[in-house]
């Protein structure tokens, strides 16, 4: 082969090479199902996380076509239904100007994104969900961004389960046989202090009879001031008695040795400065509170409790705190040496900071029981 047909076969090749690389660079199909030609006759719908094409193309003076097709990685029943139900193809949208092109929804990952935003907003103000349903908003965010599609409630409640379930709270009920129950409905009640607030004012601004009526009836109800301060005193008093059913309720873990350090905590904790010398029959009580409230009207100790009257306040916290103590020197009297060995042998809880004037007395105890094994 002469060096002039070598150089022929080489400029070939590299031809060849070029036209390959060529193709495939033209059938790699990039981009976003959005930048399609028939979003020009179709608006964009996003049902549960799923986005729909609505046709746009009037069939006749003032009513749209409206068929609807599910749109995942292709637009080829739009195109098809524009082509033989409308007689529009792609050809004919050529020359369109960029101007239409505008506004085009914006991609999947932009509008999750935009989703989140909105749901943030939602949460972070304490927005009621169906404001994404107001027409006043609608018209707001499609004059802020066109692209943008607001999705639906359902869809907003998926986007992220940890913030909205922390959102769309629910009241505990108080349950007289579940320990704790009280605390745990206050906790849950003051989280929702100011939607209830929010719930109070935008039902008396409703105009319908059943809203006028649930807001008189709310607003009969709504607790005072007063009441919430005391609800929020009240709760780091019942705190320590929730955490320490919990705790003493695990099996995964000794507890016996951390049982006596625990109730002595909570029993200095509550302990009255000056300690009271008061007796209280315990057992006859089924209910601090409801006892609480009984003793206010001494000429009627049959009273029940009356959601439409303001709870007097001034005093509860401390009756409450001596009551709680007189109830954990009634039931806790293990106070015997015999019942800290446990504490004594447990890393956790030796050094018996809960009760120094029991080292002496257990160490020697605990001896003696060494001895006679």
């Amino acid at each position: 082969m002469s060096a002039y047909d070598k150089e022929d076969a080489e400029a070939s090749t590299k031809s060849d090479n070029n036209s390959n690389k060529k193709t495939k660079v033209n059938d790699t199909r990039g981009g976003s199902n959005v930048r399609s030609w028939i979003w020009l006759y179709f608006d964009p719908m996003f049902v549960e996380g799923v986005r729909h094409a609505v046709c746009k193309v009037e069939v006749v003076k003032g009513k749209k076509c409206s068929v609807k097709y599910k749109v995942k990685n292709s637009t080829s029943n739009c195109s098809t239904h524009l082509s033989n139900v409308h007689g529009i193809t792609e050809n004919q949208d050529k020359n369109k100007n960029d101007t239409e092109l505008t506004n085009l929804p914006h991609n999947e990952s932009r509008q999750l994104q935009l989703c989140q935003y909105l749901a943030d907003w939602i949460i972070t103000n304490s927005q009621p969900l169906t404001v994404i349903e107001n027409s006043a908003f609608k018209k707001f965010i499609s004059e802020l961004d066109p692209k943008f599609e607001i999705p639906c409630i359902k869809y907003i409640k998926k986007l992220d389960a940890k913030k909205t379930s922390t959102y769309l709270r629910h009241v505990i009920a108080d349950v007289p046989t579940r320990w704790n129950s009280s605390y745990l409905a206050w906790c849950r009640l003051l989280e929702l202090e100011k939607y209830i607030r929010v719930l109070e004012v935008e039902l008396a601004k409703d105009a319908s009879p059943d809203s006028k009526k649930d807001s008189q009836h709310l607003t009969k109800i709504m607790l005072t001031k007063d009441e919430w301060d005391l609800l929020r005193d009240l709760i780091p008093v019942l705190g320590p008695f929730e955490e320490a059913t919990r705790y003493l309720g695990g099996s995964k873990y000794v507890t016996y040795s951390t049982m006596n350090p625990i109730m002595i905590h909570i029993i200095n904790m509550l302990k009255p400065t000056p300690a009271s010398s008061e007796e209280l029959n315990i057992e006859t009580i089924k209910d601090i509170f409801a006892e609480l409230e009984i003793c206010d009207d001494e000429n009627d100790s049959t009273k029940r409790i009356d959601l439409d009257k303001p709870m007097q306040t001034v005093g509860i916290l401390e009756k409450v705190k001596k009551t709680l103590y007189r109830a954990m020197r009634y039931y806790w009297k293990k106070d015997n040496n015999e019942s800290y060995l446990p504490s004594i042998i447990d890393p956790r809880v030796k050094r018996f900071d809960f009760a120094p004037d029991k080292i002496k007395p257990v160490q020697d105890l605990l001896r003696v029981r060494y001895h006679d094994i």
